[in-house]
């Protein structure tokens, strides 16, 4: 994503309609990243949707060697 295209400021990106914004500041978190118009760092939510996806690895790996996995794919 081209950083310099996007407009500075979360309330400039509200009034022209963008879906994101780069401020050069870090997130609270200290990532240096362009923000969603609804407030979240990218770079956070890639974090947070690694950590789901790894979490319902985990899950399915379990269920599937439980009985009631392995009598549903039957």
């Amino acid at each position: 994503m081209d950083t310099s295209t996007l407009p500075k400021s979360r309330a400039e990106a509200k009034a022209t309609g963008a879906k994101y914004y780069f401020t050069g500041e870090p997130c609270k978190h200290g990532h240096i990243a362009p923000r969603k118009t609804k407030g979240a760092c990218i770079e956070c939510l890639k974090v947070e949707w690694q950590q789901s996806l790894d979490k319902r690895a985990e899950y399915f790996r379990q269920y599937n060697q439980s009985e009631a996995g392995k009598e549903a794919k039957q």
